[in-house]
């Protein structure tokens, strides 16, 4: 048999005054009830589900015959033998998790403070408090899962590698609301780009990025989101060049999101570097892959791109994560957006599946 562990007895807050930022792993879990509805056999299910707020791992989803103490109670302690303790509980004032009567303490919070857990209770009628688990049950009802934040700071307030320290500084900071976001809606990444170097030669452009982008990668490895750059335009559709980013970063807090489609350096000039090998160079830092098409012919043949070896650099890689599916249309698309996107998934699942 395996114990639960208990900590040593002393003075844990029931009611602390804000609510608490997670900062590692174990550190608060949240936990609630997602909502009651009948078996095919007539019996009642309410799904309990725990949540690690740092890593948004889902720590459990439990069928419980009641919201009642007994049945909640076996089902955390099964949990907890797998996982071990958080230090804080976040819940809300439904039960069991609350209760009338001193400090809103239910038995099941006060099992929980008798192992050593501070309870956190959210405030009345304020879901927000606990939004990012309120989110998730949401995401589950849809079968969504968020998983990347594409953001697009074209101007002056976006400028990453601009020649200006300052602006840099200024640019990482003004990101961050992004990364906030991530972190609430359970993301693991957010998309930036190479924006602001101007005129500036290949080797200056690519010092200044690696600037600003390590000050933005500093505060997203922070609280446990990563930033990736795709191949967008300009430098950074140089595989060489976005490698050398990479690598004077240094952090695996940092990756690429390498786009089948956007091998475009400028495309006014007919610009283009090779797809082929801008792939195989940027898979090995991919936190992320876009599998963007323009065009099929009647037999499922995207035809302005080598699509097959595309996706066979991807499976030669070490990478495992989301493709996700981009329509590019091209100038002259001969099919609607949705025509597109379910073409190119089905020549993904010809490729990969196979």
């Amino acid at each position: 048999m395996i114990k639960v562990r208990r900590r040593k007895a002393g003075a844990y807050p029931v009611q602390p005054s804000k609510l608490t930022q997670a900062e590692y792993p174990n550190h608060v879990w949240t936990v609630d009830f997602k909502g009651w509805f009948l078996l095919g056999n007539g019996m009642r299910c309410d799904p309990l589900t725990v949540k690690d707020l740092k890593s948004h791992y889902m720590i459990g989803c439990r069928a419980m015959p009641s919201q009642q103490f007994g049945a909640t109670w076996l089902g955390f302690k099964r949990m907890a033998r797998m996982h071990g303790l958080p230090r804080i509980i976040r819940v809300d004032h439904g039960t069991p998790f609350s209760a009338y009567g001193l400090g809103r303490l239910s038995r099941l919070s006060i099992w929980w403070i008798e192992q050593g857990i501070a309870v956190e209770f959210t405030r009345p009628a304020s879901p927000q408090d606990n939004g990012s688990h309120e989110r998730m049950h949401r995401a589950d009802d849809l079968d969504v899962r968020n998983v990347l934040i594409m953001v697009d700071m074209w101007g002056d307030h976006g400028t990453l590698a601009s020649a200006l320290a300052s602006k840099r500084k200024i640019a990482a900071d003004n990101h961050r609301k992004w990364v906030d976001a991530a972190k609430f809606l359970g993301c693991h990444a957010i998309r930036v780009n190479a924006h602001g170097y101007e005129a500036a030669s290949y080797e200056d452009a690519r010092d200044y990025f690696v600037d600003g982008l390590s000050q933005l990668v500093e505060y997203g490895a922070s609280v446990g989101i990563r930033i990736v750059v795709e191949n967008h335009g300009g430098y950074s559709s140089n595989g060489q060049w976005l490698v050398e980013v990479m690598q004077g970063v240094g952090s695996d807090y940092c990756g690429t999101l390498p786009d089948f489609g956007n091998f475009r350096i400028d495309g006014d000039k007919g610009i283009f570097y090779d797809p082929l090998q801008g792939m195989k160079e940027l898979m090995p830092y991919a936190k992320g892959v876009s599998a963007k098409a323009n065009n099929f012919d009647a037999n499922g043949v995207e035809t302005t791109m080598d699509f097959p070896e595309m996706l066979k650099i991807v499976q030669e890689s070490d990478f495992e994560g989301y493709i996700g599916i981009e329509w590019g249309g091209g100038s002259n698309p001969t099919m609607i957006a949705e025509e597109g996107i379910r073409a190119t998934q089905a020549a993904l699942d010809k490729y990969l599946l196979a």
